[in-house]
């Protein structure tokens, strides 16, 4: 038992946190919680561990530093917290989930962050290795914990990694590893680009094959990196994965080979092509036959609210992006479209600069919808280059938009902000654009509320 006799506290008792107290119990450790949450809301949460010490109603306290072996913090805790400073400088073990599942997992680890598109990624990595016939495990940030994943059975873990399981993670030896994109996101956390990249990047620490975006240096490996380096971009690379656009048809490309025909992927959207060479890239270094991988691209569709197509409703796609909550995310689905777009954009922007999306929406919309309790910046940001209309809410948008979309268009919920303004999450704020959209076919009409 890896831990037996050992004082841990487990800090934050979201779903990692609770894995990482099941697990450190069950090697033997001796455990107390704590939890920044009140004393009925940890009861509820800790109904399975009758006689763990809680500490509630403020981090960490009343805890003696002095008596503890480690410390295992939630990735929605900083690292800059008081009381984990306070620990941290009296040299306690401070760590995360991630750090854990790597000093035991023993099969090969296929690890994936970035800014947008890691759980499209972290989905389709799995999809392709077992139908390649891998016994694999898919988790991290995404779905199961990496630790509840933990099994002699595995043959393959594929992990979605956030910046903040990064920033605690320092035992993982990836096989595969890659930084999708870096962009505008957590600086409330990381302070700054330079070092919320910094933290992104260190998942290339001791991986034997490194796939990079030689678009984004943000991605790329450090200079003497120990690892074999792979990448893929939207333009022609004699070496690496690149993305063939003609006049009528787009290509997944390696090198001067043409992987496979963009007509025969099931996801939509350049940013999703991008996605599934990122996946190429990544089979290849695990010796994936292309067939295998062709067939999951063929098969998978996507995750819900990434670009989900809902319905063509007299010509017009609607496309529900409702995970797009930061403005890097909806650049992607913006520029990812062919054809003329109305969009729809708003929520809480989390003090984001907007202007980047000023010439991807002069070029591809006919109209735009801003709601929400951050509206006016959006508006501000793009109304001068393109058609803005500023509503209360979504639904208003989206009347607005069946109102205005002309054949061939595309209505793209893509809104570059966050949804608690309105909804209890993203995937609620998707959910009434489907629900709209498909009240819209059913009635076969496009205008007004159905």
């Amino acid at each position: 038992m890896r831990y037996s006799g050992q004082k841990w506290l487990v800090a934050g008792l979201g779903r990692s946190g609770l894995s990482a107290l099941r697990y450190l119990a069950s090697e033997g450790a001796v455990c107390a919680i704590t939890d920044q949450r009140n004393e009925k809301a940890l009861n509820a949460i800790t109904s399975e561990f009758s006689g763990v010490p809680t500490h509630f109603n403020g981090l960490g306290s009343p805890i003696d530093l002095s008596e503890l072996d480690g410390i295992c913090v939630s990735p929605g805790i900083s690292l800059e917290h008081p009381f984990i400073q306070s620990a941290i400088e009296k040299n306690i073990e401070v760590v995360g989930d991630i750090e854990l599942f790597a000093r035991v997992a023993s099969a090969p680890v296929v690890a994936i962050t970035g800014s947008n598109g890691k759980s499209t990624v972290t989905t389709l990595m799995g999809e392709v290795a077992s139908v390649a016939g891998k016994k694999v495990a898919v988790g991290g940030n995404l779905g199961t914990p990496a630790l509840e994943l933990l099994s002699a059975s595995v043959d393959l873990y594929v992990l979605e990694l956030s910046s903040f399981q990064l920033e605690t993670t320092h035992s993982l030896r990836a096989d595969v590893a890659t930084v999708l994109n870096v962009s505008d996101d957590h600086l409330d956390r990381h302070h700054t680009i330079e070092n919320y990249a910094q933290i992104k990047r260190s998942i290339y620490r001791s991986a034997r094959v490194v796939v990079e975006n030689r678009d984004d240096a943000l991605t790329h490996a450090p200079s003497g990196q120990n690892s074999r380096v792979q990448s893929f971009s939207l333009n022609q690379s004699r070496n690496g994965y690149w993305l063939e656009i003609t006049e009528n048809e787009t290509f997944l490309c390696c090198g001067d080979a043409r992987l496979a025909n963009c007509a025969d992927i099931r996801m939509v959207g350049r940013h999703n092509y991008l996605n599934a060479l990122a996946v190429w890239a990544m089979a290849d270094a695990l010796e994936i036959e292309h067939d295998f991988i062709r067939k999951a691209l063929a098969e998978f569709a996507g995750l819900p609210h990434r670009c989900e197509w809902v319905k063509k409703i007299n010509g017009v796609d609607w496309i529900n992006d409702s995970k797009a909550t930061n403005v890097g995310a909806a650049l992607a689905a913006i520029e990812g479209f062919n054809g003329k777009i109305v969009w729809l954009g708003g929520g809480q922007g989390k003090a984001q600069d907007f202007s980047p999306l000023r010439k991807p929406l002069q070029d591809k919309a006919r109209h735009v919808f801003v709601y929400g309790e951050d509206a006016r910046f959006l508006s501000d940001a793009i109304g001068d280059v393109v058609p803005v209309q500023s509503v209360e809410d979504l639904h208003q948008a989206m009347v607005g938009a069946a109102g205005v979309a002309q054949n061939g268009d595309t209505v793209l919920l893509s809104p570059a902000c966050a949804s608690f303004d309105q909804f209890s999450g993203y995937e609620a704020r998707g959910r009434a654009f489907c629900d709209f959209a498909r009240t819209i076919a059913a009635t076969s009409s496009s205008l007004g509320v159905p």
